[in-house]
């Protein structure tokens, strides 16, 4: 809804989305309790019908049976174990006094039982490290034949063999379940097994990238990225009647290799880690010829070609792979803008 609003005000660029659709097989079974005050740390007993947190294996959720016409049954508890350990959510709590916990969601994904826990604590104004002050300005071009090129050069990541392998092993299943036959049991039990598999696939993607966003910002003050148009770059060659595309079939593999790497959710996530670590991340302009342009003299090669992997100039004879060219330069264009918008007055409210 928070793009749909956008465009229709205008702050959104593109053409204008259309109305929004109820989506009833995408959502999720969850319920949302908003308990009448703070979970109480380990050891802390909170009085009757409040949640507490005790050891590191059980939650005990209050206010789960409350119904208006019942209301005997308002300080009902329910006690759930968990399956990894509340350890550290424990030790924030206690190290933290004015955290306070405003709900819990309980939902169902894949045949899995979440608890979804919402802390609510002071902004607390972060300070670079060390580390983070000794490293350079990095460049991050998100590909497909490489899923990132840093301008380090040292650093080229792929995704993991197992998460590769967890896709086609998605894709296979969608196979057999095109072959099966509708209403049968063979077809219910692929169903299930597909949601498990999809569920697990999603699990190990968004670790993988939470991960690797984790660690940029950690080590690094100062990260460029590029304003990826995901949705234009990952449109159908498919065509119409009266003009259909040609290379459909190469055109469909690419984006899905695209969308395979999640960069919107990439970008999401290095947005908000870099606010936590005090790090500025620096987003370049979709149309910046990153991969054309030679990160050396700044010559621009207008007739490079996606089935190019490498960047030659014909003016100061560089000649490196062409996403760690497009890395340099983005990296570039990021220091460039940073110190603008730092030497940029503020404009004054007066």
């Amino acid at each position: 809804m928070k793009n749909y609003y956008a465009s229709k005000t205008g702050r959104r660029k593109g053409r204008a989305m259309g109305k929004p659709q109820r989506k009833t097989h995408r959502s999720r079974k969850s319920v949302t309790i908003h308990p009448d005050s703070r979970m109480g740390p380990k050891g802390c007993p909170p009085p009757r019908g409040q949640p507490q947190i005790t050891g590191y294996k059980h939650l005990y959720l209050a206010n789960l049976f409350s119904h208006a016409s019942k209301p005997d049954k308002k300080d009902r508890i329910l006690r759930v174990r968990v399956h990894g350990s509340t350890r550290r959510l424990v030790k924030a709590l206690q190290n933290h006094p004015d955290a306070k916990i405003s709900n819990f969601t309980i939902s169902q994904k894949g045949g899995y039982w979440y608890v979804a826990v919402m802390v609510k604590s002071a902004q607390r104004q972060p300070s670079l490290t060390r580390r983070q002050k000794q490293a350079d300005t990095l460049g991050i071009d998100i590909g497909i034949h490489n899923y990132l090129s840093l301008s380090d050069g040292s650093t080229v990541i792929q995704l993991p063999p197992l998460l590769q392998r967890n896709i086609k092993r998605s894709k296979n299943l969608r196979k057999k379940l095109a072959r099966s036959q509708k209403g049968s049991n063979r077809r219910r039990k692929l169903i299930a097994t597909i949601k498990r598999v999809d569920h697990e696939l999603k699990l190990q993607r968004d670790g993988f990238v939470h991960q690797i966003t984790a660690e940029l910002a950690r080590n690094y003050a100062l990260i460029g990225i590029e304003d990826l148009n995901v949705k234009g770059m990952t449109r159908s060659a498919r065509g119409t009647v009266d003009a259909p595309g040609t290379n459909v079939r190469a055109k469909s593999s690419l984006n899905r290799r695209m969308l395979e790497g999640i960069p919107g959710e990439f970008r999401r996530q290095l947005e908000y880690k870099t606010k936590r670590t005090g790090a500025a991340l620096e987003v370049i302009d979709r149309f910046y010829p990153s991969s054309k342009t030679c990160s050396r003299c700044g010559w621009k090669n207008e007739n490079l070609s996606l089935s190019n992997r490498q960047f030659t100039c014909l003016e100061c004879g560089l000649s490196l792979d062409r996403d760690h060219n497009a890395a340099l330069n983005i990296a570039a264009e990021a220091e460039r803008k940073h110190l603008k918008d730092t030497k940029s007055p503020k404009p004054s409210h007066d």
